[in-house]
């Protein structure tokens, strides 16, 4: 994820610390893969309005990574039956 797009959200939705964790950390992406965080708040109560105005905007941010991949997604997937059909 783009630390500036991080940034920006963290600040508008009052995120005091945010960790990225899972495959997107370990570098082990998949197909299936998703953007896993966590979010620690500047205050402990958010209206449903603002939490979803948050999981939101995180959500884009998740989706623009996956369409930045999926082009990769699609090579190893080839790549993959191409190697399966061999062994056949």
């Amino acid at each position: 994820m783009n630390h500036a797009d991080l940034d920006r959200i963290a600040r508008a939705h009052g995120i005091c610390l945010l960790l990225q964790f899972g495959s997107t950390v370990t570098g082990l992406i998949h197909a299936k893969s998703d953007v896993d965080v966590a979010v620690l708040l500047e205050r402990s109560r958010q209206t449903l309005e603002e939490r979803g105005a948050m999981v939101h905007d995180l959500q884009l941010l998740a989706f623009k990574r996956y369409q930045d991949h999926r082009k990769y997604f699609e090579m190893e997937r080839r790549f993959v039956a191409d190697a399966v059909s061999a062994f056949r």
